[in-house]
């Protein structure tokens, strides 16, 4: 699991083909992103077993 820069949280059950969760930290409100269980065709067909937050600390990356 991981937070993003809005603060939500993201979470991948260990399936084999994982799912993709968006929780809000503050309601506890969460929907299927991504995988099967989304129900829009996204399916990683493999397992994920870690998440990370890519931090970038400049206003232009580039």
């Amino acid at each position: 699991m991981t937070f993003d820069s809005n603060q939500d949280l993201w979470l991948a059950n260990n399936g084999s083909s994982s799912d993709l969760i968006i929780m809000d930290a503050v309601t506890g409100g969460w929907e299927y992103v991504y995988g099967i269980n989304a129900n829009n065709k996204n399916d990683f067909g493999r397992t994920i077993n870690d998440l990370t937050t890519f931090r970038i600390f400049s206003n232009d990356p580039n």
